[in-house]
């Protein structure tokens, strides 16, 4: 067993045997807690299979079966002194992109009502890009295993150090809600360390009984870490041809706008979602784009589903330096950097589509056990949802079988 599975094991055994804090009567604090213990098998040994681009490896040709890339535990707590002004720090311990357990502030922001239907927050604050992105890391609020990888990981940046203002519009049988929020954020990636700023969003969301509209539009200026710069230096080392190649393609500082669209219909027997997303980089490596339909059915503790994702996106091919047009020495530098930016090109544009069977037991009303099974299948020049491929070699099909237990308190 390693640290990670032990480290959710041990917060399991105590949330399930000691008292719950934030049960205390009069009390302005409150405290919560989440977990997923997890593991996952990839059938193609030639390449990780990896459902974030925050995970440095995964199932595959790394390991036959991952404990990692699912398992993590967080704990909330809360404090409320009066009607007007609140706080929340939440914690989640998962593997980061060092290939470590360890643990990360997720939340730490206040919030205060300057009316009932207006309101401000401030400090880290979780960006509602996605219809379940304030709570994507919560395993048992959500009806599948992990949300489509697809769509959801073409954001990788879940929360942004900042401001937002929201309001809140109550109607028969439902309610409207519009948020505006302005901040920064880093995250480690496969490119390097990610970095944004000034990111705008704006969150539209309906809900009405059994419905929920969610929209969203948010733009920043990305910086995509040091791999993408060493790339765009060597190409600047080959004087103005290499110039224009760098200036095609280099993003660092421009906006990237990005928008989502998601619907879900939930009556409680059983569900229906979907959600479509698209953005770009605003450089020649063009846009990315995903979408997803779901559906499940609950016959009591166990729920079945279905999913069908589709990612694309990214030009099919690059335009990087002519070869014949330097001195013959300097070919193999040329066709090495050429062959860089192919493979960040298809890194990037997640030409992918994948057919999810899954089933969800609910054992207890705080812990619930789940199965799936993706069939994926990589479109042409692109390498999908995988990373570490082996040389010469472009993944295209695979079955990733996975496992977790979700729990609550």
């Amino acid at each position: 067993m390693n640290k990670c599975q032990a480290t959710v094991l041990i917060l399991l055994s105590v949330i399930l045997n000691a008292p719950i804090f934030a049960q205390s009567t009069n009390s302005i604090w409150s405290l919560n807690g989440y977990g997923t213990l997890g593991a996952a098998h990839s059938s193609e040994n030639k390449a990780d299979y990896i459902p974030s681009p925050v995970f440095p490896k995964g199932p595959g040709s790394s390991y036959n079966w991952d404990a990692m890339i699912d398992t993590r535990a967080g704990v909330q707590l809360g404090v409320q002194p009066n009607d007007k002004l609140s706080g929340v720090l939440q914690v989640v311990a998962e593997k980061r992109f060092d290939g470590k357990f360890k643990p990360r502030v997720e939340w730490a922001n206040l919030h205060y009502a300057l009316t009932p239907s207006l309101h401000v927050r401030a400090g880290r604050i979780a960006l509602g890009t996605y219809m379940v992105s304030d709570h994507r890391k919560v395993g048992h609020s959500l009806p599948w295993l992990r949300p489509p990888v697809e769509l959801y990981r073409l954001i990788a940046i879940t929360s942004s150090d900042g401001v937002d203002l929201s309001y809140q519009h109550n109607f028969t049988g439902g309610s409207y809600t519009a948020t505006v929020s302005y901040g920064s954020s880093k995250a480690k990636e496969f490119v390097g360390l990610l970095e944004a700023s000034n990111i705008w969003t704006m969150v539209h969301r309906v809900e009405r009984g059994p419905l929920t509209l969610h929209a969203s539009y948010s733009s920043a200026k990305v910086d995509y870490g040091r791999q993408f710069h060493l790339l765009w230096d060597g190409f600047e080392a080959f004087g103005p041809a290499g110039e224009v190649v760098s200036a095609r393609y280099d993003a660092t500082g421009r906006w990237s706008p990005f928008i989502a669209v998601g619907f879900q219909y939930d009556p409680g027997d059983w569900f229906v979602m979907t959600e479509w997303s698209e953005g770009d980089v605003g450089s020649d490596f063009g846009n990315r784009a995903a979408w997803y339909v779901s559906g499940g059915y609950r016959l009591g503790a166990i729920a079945p589903y279905v999913t069908f994702a589709r990612g694309s996106g990214g030009h099919r091919s690059v335009n990087g330096l002519d070869a014949t047009a330097f001195p013959p020495s300097l070919t193999p530098a040329i066709n090495t950097l050429n062959e860089s930016l192919q493979v960040m090109q298809e890194g990037y544009g997640v030409r992918q589509q994948t057919v999810s069977l899954g089933a969800r037991w609910d054992v207890l009303p705080n812990v619930a056990f789940k199965g799936q099974v993706d069939h994926l299948h990589t479109r042409k020049q692109s390498l999908g949802t995988f990373i570490n491929v082996a040389p010469g070699y472009r993944p295209r099909e695979a079955n990733i079988i996975s496992i977790t237990m979700d729990f609550v308190f």
